[in-house]
């Protein structure tokens, strides 16, 4: 039997853990299902919401930063399964809303988008390591790094280290346990 496939979208995706809590999840009850990221980016929000709808998957999650985007496209879909569960998604997606109004909204955005280096280099900042301890981690030189710790300050709209950590955690650029 062929799995069906659910997904978590958003962009970014690949830090998330929810395919690992699902697919535990799934795998107690023996359903033939798997969970996947998938980025999906902005543009391609109501492509996606077409091919879901068109079969192309069982389900999906909706993070960052779609969950503004996602209701409208939902509303607006001629959707042609059940009628009551749709309606009820919608609903709950309203009221989920209402309890906390910062649900749909999108989070704050960095002024450019950090380099893969550059976001190797603010998880270690994140993590305390200091700009020695960074530089031999990623065996480059000091100056280099403090380059990049500037670098990552400035993209990130702040001027300390300490504010690049509360930052990158409004921007899911890291997990809220860092």
């Amino acid at each position: 039997m062929t799995n069906k496939k659910l997904y978590l979208i958003g962009d970014p995706v690949d830090h998330s853990l929810s395919p690992l809590l699902h697919g535990a999840m799934i795998a107690q009850t023996g359903v033939h299902y798997t969970y996947e990221v998938r980025r999906v980016q902005p543009r391609d929000l109501a492509d996606f919401v077409a091919e879901a709808k068109a079969g192309g998957c069982a389900g999906f999650n909706v993070t960052m930063p779609h969950k503004e985007a996602i209701l409208p496209l939902l509303e607006q879909t001629k959707w042609t399964g059940d009628a009551k569960w749709f309606k009820a998604v919608l609903t709950d997606t309203r009221v989920q809303a209402s309890f906390y109004p910062d649900y749909l909204r999108p989070r704050m955005s960095p002024a450019e988008n950090l380099t893969a280096t550059e976001m190797r280099v603010l998880h270690l900042i994140c993590a305390d390591k200091s700009n020695a301890e960074i530089g031999e981690i990623m065996d480059i030189k000091l100056p280099t790094v403090k380059t990049h710790v500037s670098r990552v300050l400035e993209k990130l709209g702040v001027s300390r280290r300490s504010e690049a950590k509360t930052a990158a955690k409004k921007l899911w650029l890291i997990p809220e346990e860092l």
